[in-house]
């Protein structure tokens, strides 16, 4: 049984040193994208009460706002005041519609963050275990091309295909596609 594990061992191709710099920048990449969404996940909940907040007061003291204004300090209802940044192309009632909906935003990426942390923690604990033993020599250039992607295997300057559209992800982890030019908008939202 030890014979073959060494067999095994020495049909191994070594991972090559570019493959290991990019699965550490993957690696690193990932922990920053945690680390972020963590920050964004600690000020979405508050946040989210406090443009509700915002909505509430300005609703209740309409006759403070006029259109045109870009703040208005209002009561808090408990003896203090509180400023609220106003677009000043709407009206009042229009602007405590997109606070409500601000509040909205955030709280559905309160509810939606800790489940993208989650994956992204899986995939980081995932690729750390890789290099660990890609640096001890039991994994395949195969697997560590694999995991961090073709597109990112490939050698600097040689030529990618792009794609047609450009991905973005949102702080609660839906991808957005946006076409690099009208035909391919139009590819994307027809085909």
């Amino acid at each position: 049984v030890a014979a073959s594990g060494a067999a095994a061992r020495e049909r191994l191709a070594p991972v090559t040193s570019a493959s290991l710099e990019r699965l550490r920048d993957r690696i690193a990449a990932l922990q920053r994208r945690i680390t972020l969404l963590r920050e964004e996940q600690q000020r979405s909940g508050p946040r989210a009460v406090e443009l509700r907040q915002h909505a509430d007061l300005l609703l209740a003291q309409l006759d403070r706002v006029v259109k045109g204004m870009t703040e208005v300090e209002l009561s808090d209802f408990a003896g203090g005041t509180v400023r609220v940044a106003l677009d000043p192309a709407l009206a009042p009632a229009d602007n405590a519609r997109r606070l409500y909906e601000a509040a909205r935003k955030r709280e559905r990426a309160a509810a939606q963050l800790p489940v993208r942390i989650r994956e992204l923690e899986a995939e980081h604990a995932r690729l750390q275990e890789l290099l660990a033993r890609a640096e001890a020599g039991e994994a395949r250039e195969e697997d560590v091309r694999a995991a961090i992607g073709a597109e990112r295997a490939t050698a600097r300057g040689a030529p990618r295909r792009l794609l047609p559209y450009r991905r973005y992800r949102t702080s609660g982890g839906l991808e957005v596609r946006v076409g690099r030019n009208r035909e391919a908008n139009d590819e994307l939202t027809f085909h």
